[in-house]
C-alpha cells in the first residue's frame, strides 16, 4: 500500500494484493469502507479478516462428507467424454509449456446491441450473462469447428451469509458444457445453455482444483485442464456507481466525487494468459455493456486478439438482432469483416494442368528421373526408384482384382518403402495394405487404376474406420471387410482375406531405363483420389478429389 503524490493536488493511491489473499467482492469492501471514512459517515459493511480461515476449515468438512461425493460423481457423468481440448489457431504454434503471459483487448457494445441483450434476457427469463456467454458459445464454435465447448466460469463463492463481509479470495470456477448446433435458432440456444448453466453452478461448491484432482481428466501440460476459454461476469456489488473504474478504457468521464475529494481511475491492463481466450464483462459505460478479452501471447498476436474482441462483439450484435433465424442463416461477421475474407480467399488464378495426377508423375520420370522425389526415415528416393515401386505395386494390385474405380484402403505409416512390404486383400472389392509405404502405395494404386483412401486406414484407427475405407468399392459393388487389428507383418484372422506379397526386393519387371519405361506405361484414366474426413460415426465422410485439382 502506498500514496504517491504526483502533483500539488494529486495522489495516486496503490494497494498491491495478492489474488490468493483477496478477490473483486473483497475490493468492493475495502472501496466502501475507504468511501465511508473519507465521507465520515459508517459502513454498512463489518470487515472481518480473519473469516478465511473458518471457510477453509468449513470446506474441508465439507469435502469429506457424503454431499459433496454426491456432487462429484454427478459432475463425473456431466463432464464424461468431454472433448480432449479446444482447438484454437493462433499466429503461433503452442509452446510444450506455457509462460502464462497474456495480453487484453477491451471492446464495448453499441447501445442498441446492450438493449437487445437486456430485451432478449427478458424474454427468455434469463439474464444478461446467459445471452453473452451463449454468443461466446457460438463464437468459440466457429472459432475451433467443435460443436461441443467447455468454458470455465468464475463463482463468488460466498454461498453462506456469514462470509458476506469477509476479505479473502472465495471465488471458485465451474465449467459449463455447452453444445452449439448451427441448424437451431439463437433463442433455442439460449434455452439450452441457461439449463446448462444451471447444471454447473449446483457443483459450485466443489473447488475446481479439487474437481479436477479427483477426476484426474487426461491432462495435456500445455493446456489448462477441462476448459481453455473463460468467461467472466465482474460487477462490484453494492458499487455500481464506479463500475467504470475497472474498465481497462474508462474513459475521460469516469470520476467520482467523495467528501470534496474527486476519484479518478488509473487503469493498469492485466498481463496475464492463464488461458487461451477470457472474456470479462459487466461493466458499462454511456448505457452500453463493455469488456475486455485477455488472451495468451503464447498462441495470439494483439492484432489477432483485436479481430477477436471485433468478431465477439460483431457475433452479439447479429445473434440478439435476429435470435429466431437459424444460426447457419446469419451472416458472420460485418461488413469490413466479411471484405477481408474476401481479400485473403482472392488470388491470382493458375492454370491447372490439362494431364492427370499419374501422368504428371510419368512425366517427370521422363524429364528428370535421377531428380529427388521423396526423402523419408534419412534415405533419398529418384523419381526412377520411385516408379520402380511403383510399378511393381500396381502390377501386382492389378493382378489382385483391382479394377479401375476400385476403392482401396491403404493401412500405412508415413515413411519410405520396406523391404519387403504385403497388402492384405480383404472381401471382394475392399483392399487393406497395413504395411508401409504411403507415397509409393498411393502412387501405385493410381497407376493401377484403384481409389486410394489412405486417411481412411491409418494404423490405430477403429475397426469400424478401417472398414468403412475398404468399403463402398462403388456402384452395385459389394462392400469391402477389414481386419479388426490388422497390422504390417500379421495376417488377419478373418475368412477371405489373403496376404499379397508386392516384393520391392525383386528386381523389376520393366527393362531400359526409368524415362523409357515411363513412356512405355500405358495411361490409367481413374481420374479420383479419394480422401476420408472425421464425421460422427465410424464411417464417417468421403470427398472425391479429382486429378486435375491435385
Amino acid at each position: 500500500m502506498h500514496l504517491y503524490r504526483t502533483g500539488e493536488r494529486t495522489w495516486v493511491f496503490t494497494v498491491v494484493m495478492h489474488h490468493i489473499a483477496a478477490d473483486f467482492w473483497s475490493l468492493a469492501l475495502l472501496l466502501s469502507e475507504v468511501r465511508s471514512r473519507l465521507e465520515g459517515t459508517p459502513n454498512r459493511f463489518t470487515l472481518d479478516g480473519g473469516a478465511f480461515a473458518a471457510y477453509a476449515e468449513r470446506q474441508q468438512a465439507f469435502l469429506s462428507g457424503e454431499h459433496a461425493r454426491a456432487l462429484l460423481d454427478s459432475e463425473a457423468k456431466r463432464l464424461a467424454d468431454v472433448p480432449p481440448a479446444l482447438d484454437l489457431y493462433g499466429d503461433r504454434p503452442r509452446p510444450p509449456v506455457p509462460s502464462y503471459d497474456g495480453g487484453s483487448a477491451p471492446f464495448a457494445l453499441s447501445v442498441t446491441a446492450t438493449e437487445a441483450v437486456r430485451r432478449l434476457a427478458r424474454e427468455t427469463s434469463s439474464t444478461p450473462y446467459s445471452v453473452l456467454l451463449s454468443a461466446y458459445f457460438v463464437l468459440l464454435s466457429r472459432l475451433s469447428g467443435q460443436q461441443e465447448i467447455l468454458i470455465g466460469t468464475p463463482t463468488s463463492g460466498r454461498l453462506h451469509r456469514q462470509f458476506r463481509d469477509a476479505l479473502g479470495n472465495f471465488v471458485n470456477t465451474v465449467v459449463v458444457r455447452g453444445e452449439v448446433d448451427e441448424e437451431v435458432t439463437y433463442r433455442q440456444l439460449l434455452a439450452s445453455s441457461r439449463e446448462r448453466v444451471s447444471e454447473a453452478m449446483r457443483a459450485q461448491e466443489l473447488p475446481f482444483p479439487w474437481l479436477v484432482r479427483e477426476l484426474a481428466p487426461p491432462r495435456d501440460p500445455s493446456r489448462t485442464p477441462l476448459y481453455q476459454a473463460g468467461f467472466a461476469w465482474d460487477r462490484l456489488p453494492f458499487l455500481n456507481d464506479m463500475d467504470a473504474f475497472f474498465l481497462l478504457e474508462p474513459g475521460p468521464g469516469a470520476e467520482l466525487g467523495i467528501a470534496g475529494a474527486t476519484l479518478r481511475p488509473y487503469p493498469l491492463p492485466q498481463q496475464e494468459g492463464q488461458t487461451d481466450l477470457w472474456v470479462e464483462m459487466g461493466a458499462e459505460r454511456d448505457g452500453a455493456f463493455a469488456g475486455v478479452l485477455r488472451y495468451n501471447t503464447d498462441i495470439f498476436g494483439a492484432g489477432t486478439a483485436r479481430e477477436l474482441a471485433a468478431t465477439f462483439v460483431t457475433t452479439v450484435e447479429t445473434l440478439v438482432d435476429r435470435p429466431d433465424e437459424p444460426l447457419h442463416q446469419l451472416a458472420r461477421g460485418d461488413e469490413r469483416q466479411r471484405a477481408l475474407l474476401a481479400e485473403w480467399g482472392a488470388g491470382p488464378e493458375r492454370a491447372l494442368p490439362v494431364a492427370e495426377l499419374p501422368q504428371l508423375f510419368r512425366e517427370r520420370v521422363r524429364t528428370a528421373p535421377d531428380a529427388v522425389a521423396l526423402v523419408a526415415d534419412g534415405e533419398e528416393w529418384s523419381y526412377g526408384r520411385l516408379l520402380t515401386a511403383v510399378e511393381r505395386t500396381a502390377a501386382a494390385l492389378r493382378a489382385a482384382g483391382i479394377a479401375p474405380g476400385d476403392r482401396v484402403a491403404v493401412m500405412v505409416e508415413r515413411g519410405a518403402p520396406p523391404p519387403r512390404p504385403r497388402c492384405w486383400g480383404a472381401g471382394v472389392r475392399g483392399r487393406v495394405c497395413p504395411a508401409r509405404p504411403q507415397v509409393a502405395r498411393g502412387a501405385a494404386e493410381l497407376h493401377g487404376g484403384g481409389l486410394p483412401c489412405p486417411a481412411a486406414a491409418e494404423p490405430g484407427r477403429p475397426a469400424g474406420e478401417l472398414a468403412a475405407g475398404a468399403s463402398g468399392a462403388g456402384p452395385g459393388r459389394p462392400p469391402g471387410r477389414c481386419p479388426a487389428r490388422a497390422r504390417a507383418g500379421h495376417r488377419p484372422r478373418r475368412p477371405g482375406v489373403h496376404p499379397l506379397h508386392v516384393g520391392f526386393h525383386r528386381p523389376p519387371q520393366g527393362r531400359g531405363d526409368p524415362a523409357q519405361r515411363a513412356d512405355e506405361s500405358a495411361a490409367v484414366d481413374s481420374g479420383d483420389h479419394r480422401v476420408r474426413r472425421g464425421g460422427q460415426s465410424a464411417r464417417g465422410h468421403h470427398d472425391l478429389l479429382r486429378h486435375r485439382g491435385t
